[in-house]
């Protein structure tokens, strides 16, 4: 919560000079691949 909170702000501030701001956060995309890792696993990442 807290990166996107700041990239909010910050795109708020600099959106007034024309310059983008963007976050990555990390995580799963549900695929076909993804459904063959175990529950556990997925539940440690």
């Amino acid at each position: 919560a807290g990166v996107i909170g700041m990239t909010k702000s910050m795109a708020r501030e600099l959106g007034k000079k024309n310059i983008l701001v963007n976050a990555v956060a990390p995580g799963f995309i549900k695929t076909e691949m993804t459904d063959k890792i175990p529950e556990d696993i997925k539940a440690e990442m």
